[in-house]
């Protein structure tokens, strides 16, 4: 899995900005654009953090630091930032500062791209585990009918059921000419793989998310959405306008629920 071999080195930024005493109003101006308070040393070794009186020395200790090649997706990511009240840490590759990472690096390209990859991966295994368990375009369109007529009558699923039913029936010259299943969504799959239809050939439990349970279809589903459409996997607060621990908290548990399940 791609996006599981990602490691902070690969979204760390290495053009870092250094402390300078002789241009203290300066980095004073970098600190508050910025919104952070210290800058580091060029030792590596230090940090100098803004007070009101001014930069104060500090050692960068362990609480403040990341191996190189610590992977993103590590379950202590989230309470590593979270022990720094800027959200940075400092990379190192043994003793040698290499470069910085904040939370918001979580949204860069190379996150993004890893993650598509992988989940393509995983569609077109499901889209052959299915055949592999004979079954067929017909197959789902029973499934739709048969999602229908156990939903109750006049709900929203009834009708929603109802109308894949309808639409795919009509669509048997288009499913004969190309491979099965190319003509279904993602959802599709998921719920077909999970049903009691297909006795559940494939899975997929319920994620634990804070203290409640969320369904792991949704999961799926919605890491797709998000990934397809390149959004920011973390994103700003509405409260603060800053970038939201809990949503790389999410970010990461969700991932690692496709990682562990399914790969």
């Amino acid at each position: 899995m791609k996006i599981g071999l990602l490691t902070v080195g690969d979204i760390m930024v290495t053009n870092m900005l250094f402390y300078d005493s002789a241009r203290e109003d300066a980095c004073r101006k970098v600190c508050e654009k910025l919104f952070i308070d210290y800058l580091p040393a060029v030792d590596g070794q230090r940090n100098h953090e803004l007070t009101e009186s001014g930069f104060q020395p500090r050692e960068i200790t362990e609480r403040y630091r990341l191996d190189i090649h610590h992977q993103i997706l590590h379950p202590d990511m989230p309470d590593c930032f979270a022990d720094n009240r800027n959200n940075v840490l400092f990379v190192y590759e043994g003793n040698v500062l290499r470069g910085v990472t904040h939370i918001s690096d979580y949204n860069q390209n190379i996150v993004i791209q890893a993650l598509q990859d992988d989940l393509l991966v995983f569609e077109r295994n499901l889209r052959l585990w299915l055949r592999l368990n004979e079954f067929t375009n017909d197959s789902m369109v029973e499934f739709f009918c048969y999602k229908r007529d156990k939903s109750k009558d006049g709900s929203y699923n009834q009708r929603f059921w109802d109308e894949k039913y309808i639409r795919f029936s009509q669509k048997v010259r288009a499913m004969k000419e190309l491979r099965p299943f190319q003509l279904f969504d993602f959802s599709d799959l998921l719920y077909l793989a999970n049903s009691s239809f297909t006795e559940k050939i494939f899975s997929f439990p319920q994620l634990n998310e804070h203290d409640s349970k969320k369904d792991g279809v949704s999961v799926l589903r919605e890491l797709r959405n998000m990934a397809m459409h390149g959004k920011d996997p973390v994103s700003r607060s509405n409260e603060t306008g800053l970038f939201s621990l809990d949503s790389l908290r999410t970010f990461v548990r969700e991932v690692n629920y496709l990682r562990i399940q399914h790969y």
